[in-house]
This record gives C-alpha cells, structure tokens and sequence, in this order.
C-alpha cells in the first residue's frame, strides 16, 4: 500500500515529481579550522598542536593523495601516533591515527561556544557528537541547535605515563654538546671532529669540546648538557625525571616566572615558595640571585636561577612572556605526582579560593596556558569552566571539586589552605547535587523505566527525561535509591542499573552550546583526522568532535552522485553511464579483514593519470610536450620516474631527460605519396599533449580515486568510475559481490537478472532516501517491465512508452503529432486495449468490471 501523502509511480508512465534532496557540502569541506590544537600522543609523549601545522609537516614531508581540492595522506600501518577518542560507553581510549587531509576552503566557519567557556571551529557540515536515546552517534555540525549538548573531556587517562624527558629532544644540537654524544666523541680519538660533525654538522665549539673531555667538567661520564660558547658550571642533566620537585617549579615559573638569556626568575613574596625555589636550584647545582623590588603594584621579591642552558629550555617548552606562557607537552603524559604538584605551585601563585562564589579560580593573559591547565585538570578528573575578560583568560573550579582538589592537589600557603578546607565544608553540607558543568545527557527513557519497574513516582523523574539532562551527582543519588528499592521489593534491575553506571562513570560530561555564528578562515585550508573505532578525536579545549574523513572519502569518491528526482530519472531513463558512477568492490576473507591489505589493493586496482604526477605542457615554441614529474606526487601515488617514463616512451618520435622533466618530440606524420614528411604544427603538439594528459601509468583503466571504508565488520574498497571485468581479475577481489550503481555495466558483465536486481535496489534506495515509503512491489514492477525484453529498456519514448502497442498510448506519451501521422501512413489499428487508450476516446477501461462482457 502507498501512504495517502506520498505519489506511486505506475509503471510504463512518465515519472511523477519526487521532492529533490540537496547533496549538500561536498565531503571535502568537514573539516576543522587550521588553528584548531588538538592532543596527540607519538610515542609516549603526548603534544599539544595546531592541527593544520600537524598536517602540513606530515604531508611535506612524506607527500599525499590528491583529489581535486583535497589531500590525503595514510599514515603507515606501524606509525605509534595516537589520539583521545571517545567509544560507545563514554569512556576516552587512545586510538591509533590513520589518516590526515586537508581541503581548500573559500567559505565561512562554524565557531561554536558552549556554556562551559569552550570553543570550535569548524565547517558547518563537520560532523560533530550527540547521545540520543543511550547512543553516541555523529552529527552534521547544521542540524546542531543552541541547547544541544556535546561531550567536553572531564577525566582524560593515559596509558603509560612519561618519567623523564631528554633535554636532547628540546635544545639544538648545534649549539650545546650533550653528555652522552661527548663520550661517543671521545671514543672516536683523533677522528672525533669528523664523527661528531657529520653526526650532528657541528661548526664551532670543537676546541671546547677537548677542554671538556681533558677533564674541565668530568663530561664524558657525567652526562650533563654544556653550551657551546659558555663557561658555566652548572650541571644540568641531560636527562631529567618528572619528579615532585620538578613539576612543581614547571608550575611556579608558569604562574610568577620570566626568563631571560641567562637565568630564569621567580617572583612570589611567601616564604615557603620562596624556600621551594631555592630548594629546587639547589638540587640542579644553579647558582641563584634574589632582589627585592616593587614594580608599582606591591612589593616583591625575585629569585633568579642563573643558567643559560635552563633559561633556553623553559623558553622552548613553557614560552616567555605572560601572553605566551603554556603548559609543557611533556606534561599531559607525566604521572599525577608531578601534575598535582604543577597544579599546586600554580595555584598558590595565580589562583585564588573565592569561598563566597564557591570555587577556586585563575586567570592569565594566555588563552593557551588556561587550556592547558584545563587538560592537566581533567588527568585528575576535575572539570572546569573558562571565561575571557578582556585580555584575562579566567578558569573556575566548582566547589564540587574541593575534595579532589584537596587531595591531589591542595595548597601550600596557609590562606589558600583554609579557605579551601571551608570549600570542602559547603560541600558536604550543600543538599543541592545540581551542577551545569557536569551533566549526562541524551540516555533516553531509562530513568523513567526503572521507575515504572520499581512503581517509583515517575514525576521525581519526568523532569529529567523529558529535558534529557541531569547532573552527574543526581545520577548518583538516583543509582543508590533505585538500588535499595530493587533490593526491598525484590525486583530485578541489575542490567537498567549497569547502563546507569556506564553513565556515571563516563570520562566527559555533556556541555550545553550557548552560541553558534560564522567566522572566517585563518587561511584557505581546512583539515581532518582519520580514527580508528567511534572515529573520534580531541581538541586542546577538550571538545570531543567526529572525524569526517570516512564521510570525506565516500563523498569524494562519490562527489555528488545524483539523488532524488535525477537519480531517478537516470534509472527510469536506463542512462549508458550514470552521471557520477562508483563501484563497490568486495575482497576475499583473507583480505577483507586487514585494513593493511585492503589499502594495498586498493592502490592496485586505482587508475594513476600521468596528469595526477606531473604536469603536462605543450612548448609550442620548440613544438614539444614537457612533461616536469613531481617527486612528491609520484611517491604517494606510487609511481616512479622510471615508470612515467616507459608509459610514454612509444607515443613520441624522440625523448629527452633534462633534470626531472621528459621532454616528447611528436611524430611525424607523411603525405598521401608517403615520399615526404609533413611538418609540424601547433594542433599535432596539442595533441599529444591532450593525449599524455590523460594516459594511465597505474590501475585499471576506469576506476580511479578507490578508498578503503569498513562496514559490517569487513573492509572494503569504493571507487569512482566502474570496470567489473578488470576489478574481478585481481586475485584478492570476490568476484561475486561486486557492484556498481552503472546498471547497465551489471547487465553487460553478470546479465538480465542482475541487473533487473539493480534497478529495484537503485529505485528503493532514492525512495528510501527521500522518505517516500512506496511498497517495493510497485518498484518490482518497475524493474520487471524494464527488463522482461532480456535487456534494460528506459521508460520513454524510446523505450517502454514508445513501444506501446496503441497509437493513441504512444501518442499520450510524447511526440504526439509524429506517431499520428506515422499511424496514418502505414495504416495502423488501434485495438483500444490498454487505459490511456479508452480514457481518450470516453469509453470503459477494459480493467475489473469492465473486462466483463455480458
């Protein structure tokens, strides 16, 4: 049955109008804005990075695929980066990065704010995250409303924390000698210059390099870090241990330090921070020089530690300057030890406890160091809120917090102590569990069913299900009645109870968005990760956002394929070829489990022009074609300067290789007689040159541009273009469950049937997509009439309408005057059997009662 609202399409009739859908942005286009920072972990360290330098650097580096005005680039299979990504349970795991890219832009962002003080920048067709009904899913960034509510990182875990750091990895090498490398010099007697050199092209300092190993500093066994062109005695390790007493001056030089060329200083007027200061140079041997000095505010006192090797560290790490102060990447991977002792020092010098507003809060003139210490806040599962105030970036914890804070942080100076003992105390004795920065959001109808179950009143729950938010502490509170009831009355909830813990124990909380508005683009240039799992990754402000590269491979490999009324025209039309067509190749069992080997064939069985690796040029000058191969291009796509160059060596009359670029003289054609050689022109060089621009040098001709996508727990490649026959002669390819949206290449390779299948499975998807719910034997019915003459007919003029047996049908249809007159001249009969027909000329349809003859 056809619903009352929605139109059928009778078979053998023109196509009724069917509301068309708008593809939208094209794929390439989600993606995030270039001075978005995002958490990465290589190794075991864990950074903090603007996503477009990220990109950029791996790309200049190792190259990308190209696809119009897109880049993408597989990270390799063993590569150990990693990213923040949240699974079904709401827990964040590090999930391994697969892809990156990168797309043009010429249009605006979407910049969202939540409630929380954080913030995105994105295209608006960037999928982002929501939970609806217990289901975290992704979604399009312009269907998301202000009220919506996506997930913000409230306890960020990591798998190994880091225990020391090599000052190595963050001093140039050209300018300090390094312990370690000083014995390896050493040992290298009389040829130490030239090994030392060409290890690290060192080149100056080598004399000092002989005093140090005579014995000035005991060096070659101690290793320490020297400066080249500097005499100082202190001894700073070459490695050095994420400890207590580290961490904590890491935090004091972030909330009262300034460097210089030659020391680092720390202003604070408590004693106890002071004598920590001093307790810390000690420990590293550093000379130190304090100055009391009043700056025009108050009174204060300066500790400097004199080192240039420590100054140049803590200005590469941790900046200089208040505006430009972060936290070290180091470390978000360190221990909790050290975190905590961070976060005290910092505290104690630029935070306050605010007893009367309940919460403890910072502020800085650096948006980068509040964001930072958000994220080593979240390590300890804290949540924060983040505010701007003119320059001021501000940080506020909830007194909710106090006995974590309290514990794993606390406070050094008594003032700060005591008043956040008091914090503490308002919390125990608040009845208020309701806080807007910790909620749970979108689980569904799952409180009020287990009230239902346990004949609990629904109204205590009614207010929470239907606003689809409640707050974390609430939850609790929920959680525990519910679970004394179960137990009294003996029913059985343990599964409701268990999906309610889930919740409660998740690692984000659900943030409201309060502000959405469009911005424009730092640059032309977007960019995107690819994940393994939920697909999805973190930004520095600790938004959860989905990646969109699987979305962005299957649109850029099926860039606007026709849907609704065109796509339907197409079919009904029995197109030669579909306006944009793919084709899904399924592997074999061995293949189809390995993203590895799916990729690998996927580079197979993609078509390579010679136009995607070099650029095509025609010298009409010298009347050659210059062909100037990109190094970068070919080596992500796989093919080599040799190969370029065996693919076109058969097209010209000669070849000439200067540099990186083949230069083609065209052939020469001959007169009628064959006795003389015609001359050159212009139009036989453009030619060729048309004709080198599209040759393949790689692939199967047809299919190009083909990614890897995973569905129904295999991986599978998807390609633009269509070549069954060549797919199929790949030994890893199933030969029998290919497929194309090309209907007419199904019937030429696999036959009628197939194809009878494909235009019945082509029509339902368009309906399907168009919400029109039309019962599938009206479209069987379609397909039936379209291929019951052993080949696809279109339903036109040229097909099934023009075939009609009535002339009066043929004529309904179109081209009316023309069937007419052609009827006339041949003296066709019109038997008056089919509907149109009969309609026409007034009289009973010959269909139910008026089939009946009496």
């Amino acid at each position: 049955m056809v619903r009352k609202t929605n139109t059928s399409i009778p078979p053998f009739e023109a196509v009724g109008v069917i509301a068309a859908q708008s593809v939208g942005e094209p794929g390439t286009q989600m993606s995030l804005e270039s001075q978005e920072k995002v958490l990465i972990c290589v190794g075991n360290e864990i950074k903090s990075i603007e996503i477009g330098k990220f990109v950029d650097m791996l790309m200049n580096k190792f190259g990308s695929t190209k696809t119009k005005s897109s880049e993408v680039f597989d990270l390799p299979s063993n590569t150990s980066i990693s990213v923040p990504s949240l699974d079904q349970n709401g827990k964040i795991k590090w999930k391994q990065l697969l892809q990156i890219s990168r797309h043009k832009t010429n249009k605006k962002l979407l910049k969202l704010r939540t409630r929380s003080g954080r913030a995105i920048i994105a295209t608006d067709n960037h999928s982002f995250v929501v939970r609806k009904d217990g289901i975290i899913a992704p979604i399009c960034g312009n269907k998301l409303n202000v009220g919506d509510r996506i997930p913000v990182v409230r306890n960020l875990p990591v798998e190994q924390s880091c225990s020391a750091i090599d000052m190595s990895e963050y001093l140039p090498k050209d300018q300090y000698w390094f312990g370690s490398e000083l014995k390896k010099a050493a040992n290298l007697g009389k040829d130490y210059q030239k090994g030392f050199g060409t290890d690290y092209r060192v080149p100056v300092g080598i004399e000092q390099l002989g005093n140090h190993i005579s014995g000035n500093h005991n060096c070659v066994e101690d290793g320490y870090v020297y400066p080249f062109m500097n005499q100082s005695k202190a001894r700073i390790p070459e490695q050095i241990a994420l400890d207590e007493s580290f961490g904590w001056f890491i935090g004091a030089y972030l909330s009262e330090g300034s460097a210089t060329k030659y020391y680092v200083g720390i202003s604070n007027t408590d004693k106890l921070y002071q004598e920590n200061v001093r307790a810390f140079a000690k420990g590293f041997n550093l000379t130190v020089n304090e100055y009391e000095n009043d700056r025009g505010f108050a009174p204060g006192h300066d500790i400097r530690l004199n080192s240039c090797v420590f100054s140049d560290f803590i200005q590469c790490t941790c900046g200089k300057g208040s505006a430009n102060k972060r936290v070290p990447d180091f470390a978000y991977g360190a221990d909790e030890i050290f975190i905590g002792s961070l976060l005290r020092a910092y505290f104690d010098g630029d935070g306050n406890v605010a007893v009367d507003r309940k919460a403890i809060r910072a502020s800085s003139n650096s948006k980068d160091l509040i964001d930072g210490i958000a994220i080593l806040l979240g390590r300890l599962g804290i949540t924060c809120s983040k505010n701007k105030s003119g320059s001021q970036h501000t940080l506020s914890i909830s007194y909710r917090y106090a006995d974590i804070f309290e514990k794993k942080i606390g406070f050094d100076l008594r003032k700060k102590k005591d008043a956040l003992s008091q914090l503490g105390k308002l919390n125990k004795q608040s009845t208020k569990s309701y806080d807007s920065n910790d909620m749970v959001s979108g689980f569904g109808s799952i409180l009020y069913d287990i009230a239902k179950m346990l004949s609990f009143p629904t109204r205590l729950v009614n207010n929470f299900t239907k606003r689809q938010r409640i707050g974390r502490a609430s939850l609790a509170r929920y959680i525990s009645t519910f679970e004394e009831l179960s137990k009294e009355k003996k029913i059985s909830i343990s599964s409701e109870l268990s999906k309610l813990r889930i919740l409660l124990n998740e690692d984000v909380t659900w943030d409201e968005i309060i502000d959405m508005e469009f911005v424009s683009a730092a640059n032309g240039y977007v960019y995107d990760f690819s994940v393994s799992g939920l697909e999805t990754f973190t930004t520095l402000d600790g938004i959860i956002t989905h990646n969109t590269m699987r979305t962005f491979h299957y649109a850029g490999v099926a860039e606007h394929v026709p849907t609704g009324l065109p796509r339907l025209i197409e079919i009904v039309d029995a197109k030669r070829e579909p306006k944009k067509p793919i084709i899904d190749i399924y592997l074999k069992k061995q293949y189809a489990k390995k993203e590895d080997e799916a990729n690998r064939i996927a580079r197979e069985l993609s078509s390579v022009f010679i136009s995607d690796v070099a650029s095509v040029e025609d010298d009409l000058e010298n009347l050659t074609v210059v062909i100037d191969y990109s190094e970068k291009d070919g080596k992500g796509l796989g093919v080599s300067f040799a190969t370029l160059k065996k693919a076109i060596e058969e097209m010209a009359d000669k070849v000439k290789i200067k540099d990186n670029k083949i230069i083609l003289y065209p052939k020469k054609t001959k007169t009628k007689d064959e006795e003389k050689e015609k001359p050159l022109t212009a139009k036989a060089v453009r030619k060729l040159a048309n004709k080198v621009h599209d040759t393949i040098v790689k692939g199967i001709t047809g299919i190009h541009r083909a990614v890897v996508v995973k569905g129904n727990g295999e991986y599978f490649i998807r390609a633009a273009g269509f070549n069954i026959m060549g797919a199929i002669e790949h030994d890893a390819v199933d030969p029998t469950r290919i497929y194309t949206n090309n209907i007419k290449e199904i019937e030429k390779v696999l036959g009628i049937e197939a194809a009878r299948n494909a235009v019945l499975k082509e029509t339902k998807d368009v309906m399907d997509m168009q919400k029109l719910y039309v019962d599938v034997r009206h479209l069987m019915l379609i397909a039936d009439a379209m291929t019951t003459l052993g080949k696809v007919k279109s339903i036109g003029r040229h097909g099934l309408s023009g075939e009609k047996v009535g002339v009066l049908g043929r004529a309904a249809f179109e081209e009316t005057v023309k069937h007419l007159v052609n009827a006339s001249a041949f003296g066709e009969e019109e038997l008056l059997v089919g509907v149109t027909e009969n309609i026409i000329v007034g009289q009973t349809v010959p269909i139910g009662t008026g089939k009946i003859k009496l």
